[in-house]
């Protein structure tokens, strides 16, 4: 994300995902820190939807297809929050991932306005993880019992294949995704380049 048009107030941003609004620096609890990791990962889109856990080469994850749509398409930060863009049309992904926008600052001067502001858009973003992200995770869950896929699989690396050589010894050959076949085809790309 780059900020050559100076749109984004990044030291905002830095205290929003922080969580540095609710708490200060020197407190830390349970609640604290699953918001904090829900922000990077909303801001990174690491969310673990089925794209991501496929890309780690997790347990039980034979594609990345959306089981709540029942469609083939792939379930990723865009797909999970595809009903939270439509509401915002026109707005920026990048604000629902929470960038402060630096808009926000030009509305006043006033630091208690300021303020205000940042606890308004602090408060639409926890509303949104509520009505959108939430609702979608209870459904992946109800899913997943019906199919008997547990929280522990959803954590574990999938079996890797073990070859036997000729000469009696073993190898182990990593189950291939699109993820590492990409960084192979960049690899023979580059080699070819030098």
């Amino acid at each position: 994300m780059y900020n050559f048009k100076q749109e984004f107030d990044w030291k905002s941003t830095l205290e929003f995902v922080s969580n540095r609004i609710n708490f200060s620096q020197r407190q830390c609890n349970d609640k604290d820190t699953k918001e904090r990791s829900y922000r990077i990962k909303n801001l990174l889109k690491e969310q673990p939807t089925y794209n991501v856990l496929y890309k780690r080469n997790t347990n039980k994850m034979e594609n990345d297809w959306c089981k709540r749509c029942g469609k083939e398409a792939k379930e990723d930060w865009e797909h999970t929050n595809s009903r939270k863009l439509i509401i915002l049309r026109g707005k920026s992904k990048i604000w629902v991932r929470g960038v402060y926008n630096e808009k926000f600052n030009s509305l006043t001067n006033k630091k208690e306005e300021k303020v205000l502001i940042k606890k308004l858009w602090n408060f639409t973003y926890d509303e949104i993880k509520k009505r959108i992200w939430i609702p979608r995770c209870e459904e992946i869950k109800r899913l997943e019992d019906k199919v008997n896929i547990q929280k522990l699989d959803l954590r574990k690396k999938r079996e890797r294949l073990n070859e036997k050589l000729e000469d009696g010894t073993e190898k182990i050959k990593k189950i291939k995704t699109e993820e590492n076949i990409e960084k192979l085809n960049k690899k023979d790309l580059i080699k070819k380049l030098v």
